[in-house]
């Protein structure tokens, strides 16, 4: 619940909140509890799903700016849409052309990370970052995984120190 407070504490100033209700994903009235972070399932599902979607139009903005995506591995990923499958999308993930596509990514990602493409996006981005340590941190608890719990853990005060 402390994580939940902390990450709308850095929520509220670039209108997190606002786009919630906005696309009436949170009713008004529900939003001081998810403010407040006093409503820890509601919180998590709704963080989730508002990084989800911060992190897809950042993808989106990537691929718009790609200009040698290999037609192959679009082609193979459009594929996926009609036969989902997992074996379809690790025999995906193992080709060159995937490889190169995520690590043009990660780079896209350092980049917004360090504000090259703009302090809002760079602040979703850290929004994103955050999120995910929330799910990291989620699944370690879970799991058991005491290595994955230890850096989660290494990453959590700084979040609270910064409030």
């Amino acid at each position: 619940m402390a994580y939940f407070s902390a990450i709308v504490y850095t929520l509220e100033e670039p209108g997190g909140p606002q786009i919630l209700t906005d696309t009436e994903v949170l009713a008004p009235g529900s939003l001081n509890g998810f403010l407040s972070g006093k409503h820890y399932n509601r919180c998590r599902r709704l963080h989730v799903l508002l990084a989800t979607a911060i992190q897809k139009l950042h993808f989106r903005k990537f691929l718009a700016e790609q200009n040698d995506v290999q037609n192959l591995l679009a082609n193979q990923l459009w594929s996926i849409l009609d036969q989902p499958s997992p074996a379809a999308m690790q025999a995906i993930e193992e080709t060159e052309e995937h490889r190169a596509l995520m690590e043009h990514y990660e780079e896209f990602m350092n980049k917004t990370r360090s504000g090259e493409h703009g302090k809002t996006a760079q602040f979703w981005m850290l929004y994103i970052d955050l999120d995910i340590l929330y799910l990291m941190f989620s699944r370690a608890s879970r799991t058991n995984d005491l290595d994955l719990f230890a850096y989660c853990l290494a990453k959590l005060p700084c979040l609270f120190c910064s409030k």
